[in-house]
């Protein structure tokens, strides 16, 4: 996710099936319901744990005069992006101090104990891999500046992840990392703008680090048939519009279903009481080839055919 929260989780998981959990979710109250399948299972179980938990998502308004001690047993903190940074994490903290909080992005690495979340570093890591060893050799990432504003943790450690592949394969440069501020109507045209320019000045293969207003961004390198032979494309698919897109965006994924398998196995084991805290566990996410990286493969394969 863009945003690893309970709210987006709740788009992914609604009704599936891991293992032998069936999960539900009731958005008016903020509370997550499960529900044991398997035969045998203790029938008390999914009692247990849907009492168990209280979640806190995009939609819920943040309020510290709010009695959340009667509020099931663990927190679920996702990303609220109505509030503050300060706010956020404050609230976080005050949580904290009632109960366990599980928070489902590491924006709150260092501010809650319990972190169920994407591991946003191996994000950045798989996107620079991929464009490495799809043979682009002038490879730069784009998106909003996190770092003027409220420093997102997640969105640095992609960051991070990105430059370091870059560095060990010595292919980084002063402006591989070129971000844009945040602004009403103008992030995706100032992104795209960026991409129009790189092509002209020879870059070869961007990371779009969030897929927001990727269609808009994306739009004009697509349309001049760059893609993906000149110029590579890979995003992060938090909002769903890489794969969303026409064509559709080869993207890193948001681990939300192996978050929800994770944060469901954590629950269980709490509500049996033999979970041992802090609970610290990062997702690593997976590669969606859509078609705007080169698959050298593919095109090994056409040169050896047309040797007469």
């Amino acid at each position: 996710m863009s945003k690893h929260s309970a709210h987006t989780i709740k788009h992914y998981i609604e009704f599936e099936k891991f293992g032998d959990v069936e999960v539900e979710y009731e958005p008016e109250d903020g509370t997550q319901a499960y529900a044991w399948e398997e035969p045998g299972k203790d029938e008390h179980e999914g009692e247990r744990i849907l009492n168990l938990v209280y979640v806190i998502h995009d939609d819920m308004p943040l309020n510290p005069q709010k009695d959340y001690d009667g509020e099931g047993k663990i927190i679920l903190f996702g990303d609220n992006h109505s509030t503050s940074k300060h706010k956020k994490e404050g609230m976080a903290a005050f949580l904290e101090k009632r109960k366990p909080v599980i928070a489902l992005t590491e924006y709150y690495s260092g501010t809650v104990k319990n972190i169920v979340s994407l591991d946003n570093y191996a994000a950045g890591e798989m996107a620079a891999e991929a464009l490495v060893k799809a043979g682009y050799g002038r490879i730069f990432m784009t998106g909003y500046d996190v770092r003027k504003r409220n420093k997102d943790k997640s969105f640095e450690k992609r960051i991070a992840g990105f430059s370091d592949v870059l560095k060990r394969h010595g292919l980084l440069r002063k402006n591989s990392v070129r971000l844009v501020e945040r602004t009403a109507g103008g992030y995706g045209i100032k992104c795209r703008e960026i991409l129009n320019r790189a092509v002209e000045a020879g870059d070869d293969a961007v990371f779009i680090y969030s897929d927001e207003s990727i269609q808009m961004i994306v739009s004009d390198i697509c349309a001049s048939g760059a893609v993906p032979d000149k110029f590579g494309i890979i995003s992060l698919n938090g909002c769903g519009d890489s794969l969303r897109n026409i064509p559709p965006v080869s993207c890193v994924s948001h681990a939300t279903l192996g978050v929800a398998e994770a944060l469901l196995k954590v629950l269980a084991d709490f509500s049996l009481k033999r979970l041992e805290m802090p609970v610290n566990i990062l997702v690593r996410p997976e590669l969606y080839d859509k078609g705007t990286i080169r698959n050298l493969f593919k095109i090994k394969s056409n040169k050896r055919s047309t040797v007469k």
